[in-house]
């Protein structure tokens, strides 16, 4: 690429501590919601539905194949293992467009996960990634993530911008409109969350310690880890953890507070039939919060 390519930032995950907190702060302002005026599951469910790949603007393709680590014990692709697919094919998007710009970086705010049909014989994936709507200091970015076998994944994150000098959210530059604007097709997001913060009174709480790998380079722990507490509360009932195969799963995740190596970690866990909610509790805060539902194929 050109030397004069649109600088954007590099999509990577929560920065420290420190350098989050105020953003965190002022994102959550009017965030939080008592039970009773909580968005109901159904409408969490609704805004959860994804737009399909575009016919124009910039998509950027890949493949991975699929590595031992990336299998739960029945073969299948573990959550956080597409969670970290789609980090990772994030990044090469930015690097393949010789724009990265070291003067802002990027929080992921709410990720959701679609596991349309599931991953079992499959040795390797086809990803696809493209920018699928913005705000004004926001964007939504989609990820297909397709097996040679099959499985298919429909995904998309939500990333706010943020300055470094400042760690203040930013607008997003016009140079992110010139490499990605054409691919929105003019569709726009909100970054308020949904999920209720608020542990079930009913919730189940087990200890979940980080471990020293968990944490990144910038000393937190990455997106991912949060997928694998999921992976946790999900194996934690063997009757459900039988039923993967024949089951749709999707999930939806919220980042609300960072977390790095001296966090105090517990899983709260409530669940029905068909749906799992989680919460990752850091002493008197949620540092994330999830929601996974299961429907028979």
């Amino acid at each position: 690429m050109l030397a004069s390519s649109p600088r954007i930032p590099h999509p990577i995950t929560i920065a420290t501590p420190d350098f989050t907190a105020g953003v965190v702060k002022g994102l959550h302002r009017g965030t939080r919601r008592s039970p009773q005026s909580s968005m109901s599951k159904q409408s969490v469910w609704n805004r959860s539905e994804l737009s399909p790949e575009p016919g124009i603007g910039r998509v950027y393709r890949s493949t991975l194949k699929i590595r031992l680590s990336d299998a739960a014990q029945d073969g299948r692709l573990r959550l956080d293992a597409m969670a970290r697919y789609m980090q990772d094919v994030a990044s090469d998007d930015v690097a393949n467009a010789d724009a990265d710009d070291d003067a802002y970086t990027w929080v992921v705010r709410r990720t959701v996960i679609d596991v349309v049909s599931p991953f079992g014989a499959d040795s390797a994936v086809a990803l696809s990634t493209w920018a699928s709507a913005t705000g004004p200091r926001w964007a939504g970015r989609r990820t297909t993530i397709a097996g040679d076998a099959g499985g298919r994944v429909e995904a998309e994150s939500l990333w706010v911008l943020i300055e470094r000098r400042t760690s203040r959210l930013a607008r997003l530059p016009a140079a992110f409109d010139a490499l990605y604007a054409a691919s929105t097709l003019g569709r726009t997001i909100s970054a308020k969350l949904e999920l209720d913060p608020e542990p079930a009174p009913s919730a189940i709480r087990r200890p979940w310690p980080l471990r020293v790998t968990d944490i990144d380079v910038l000393g937190h722990a990455n997106n991912a880890v949060y997928w694998a507490a999921v992976e946790t509360a999900i194996a934690a009932s063997p009757e459900r953890t039988d039923a993967l195969p024949d089951t749709r799963i999707r999930g939806v995740l919220e980042y609300r507070n960072p977390v790095d190596r001296t966090a105090d970690l517990e899983l709260a866990i409530a669940e029905s039939r068909s749906e799992l909610s989680v919460w990752l509790v850091d002493g008197d805060r949620t540092a994330a919060c999830a929601m996974v539902r299961f429907d028979p194929r």
